[in-house]
């Protein structure tokens, strides 16, 4: 699934700006939300790797704890050479032959060690400032949660992970996550609700695709199971970035439906549904009706006048309740499984019309659904 995340659209150009930015002699730090993903140190090396063009030197940041950030990272590079060392402090990290051409990665930071490791990062952007782009290491690390950000400057960047994943990327993603589902409209139905439901985040897409259609319908034990999984209470907090809760998706703020589900949202989380469910079956109750239309034009007999006044001669206006009580007025009457198989299409269609969702109640009367549900 990792690999999968930064193959995506999204996450990929992430990666592209963090690359370009090492290009340019620029250290990057990264902040991702708590439950955010947790390789973006590994895809970026992997990335550092395939170019060729840095040595990866990988920093322990609880040693802050203990001596200088600085003084870690001379002794880091000088390894079984410390005669080399010039000096310590930013400037001489700066000017430090065995560390031309390096990417220093800084391990994830503890909240305390992160203070001495920020107030470097800080120094050594303006002590880097005359040093060839090309020659100077660069410093990169990832911050989780709430921690505060070092001043983003000329030769030190700050980047977050909001708005990374559109729908577009999640789309793929679930397709990707499935390589060997169908196309059939239950399969689209289901993709279409995952898609909604998991927004940006992958780790709810895939615990989402181990449901089937009828638990997706009625996603609330899923969502709340994931909910407790981040530590998430319903206390009425409002949704933040930071936890997790909050993110953006092609440009709009959109609430996490786990959230949503642990605050009792349910009339959100409803709309999530039918928001996927209108993609997917509003174009498939059409094809149905226009089927309906073609085998029963015999029996429907025009023009026909509707309780709004409006006079319809051409069948192929007749909208499907239209259409059933044309059938129900007929004769003959329609045989009894067509009846019913027109009826649960009119609901169904009435239902989406209505924006409520269909229930896996309505939909496992339809041989459609079951098939794949």
């Amino acid at each position: 699934m990792d690999r999968m995340l930064w193959s995506l659209p999204g996450p990929a150009r992430l990666l592209d700006e963090i690359e370009a930015d090492f290009r340019d002699g620029v250290s990057v730090v990264v902040a991702v939300p708590e439950g955010g993903p947790e390789d973006l140190t590994s895809a970026v090396r992997s990335r550092v790797r395939e170019d060729g063009l840095f040595r990866w030197l990988p920093v322990a940041s609880d040693l802050a704890l203990e001596t200088m950030p600085s003084r870690i990272v001379l002794d880091r590079a000088a390894g079984a050479h410390p005669s080399e060392i010039q000096g310590v402090g930013a400037r001489a990290v700066a000017t430090a032959g065995s560390l031309c051409e390096t990417i220093v990665a800084i391990g994830p930071p503890a909240v305390e060690a992160w203070s001495p490791w920020r107030s470097f990062l800080n120094n050594y952007e303006a002590a880097a400032r005359d040093v060839d782009p090309c020659k100077r290491p660069v410093f990169f690390t990832v911050l989780h949660g709430s921690m505060p950000l070092p001043r983003g400057d000329a030769g030190l960047r700050t980047l977050r992970w909001e708005g990374r994943m559109s729908q577009l990327d999640m789309q793929l993603f679930v397709a990707l996550s499935q390589p060997e589902a169908g196309r059939d409209i239950a399969t689209r139905l289901r993709s279409s609700l995952i898609v909604s439901l998991a927004g940006s985040d992958p780790r709810l897409a895939a615990e989402l695709a181990c449901c089937d259609l009828a638990g997706l319908l009625h996603p609330e034990a899923v969502l709340r199971r994931h909910a407790r999984s981040r530590d998430w209470q319903p206390d009425g907090a409002e949704a933040a970035w930071c936890n997790g809760s909050l993110d953006k998706i092609d440009g709009s703020s959109v609430i996490h439906s786990a959230w949503l589900a642990c605050m009792g949202r349910e009339l959100a989380l409803k709309r999530r549904i039918w928001e996927a469910q209108i993609a997917i079956l509003f174009p498939w109750v059409e094809e149905q009706r226009l089927n309906w239309i073609g085998r029963l034009k015999g029996r429907l007999r025009l023009p026909m006048k509707t309780r709004f006044g409006e006079v319809i001669d051409d069948a192929a206006s007749l909208e499907l309740g239209e259409i059933l009580h044309l059938v129900r007025t007929a004769r003959p009457p329609l045989p009894y499984r067509q009846l019913k198989a027109l009826e649960r299409h009119t609901g169904l269609r009435h239902e989406l019309a209505h924006i409520r969702p269909v229930g896996w109640e309505r939909l496992r009367a339809i041989p459609e659904f079951v098939a794949r549900g």
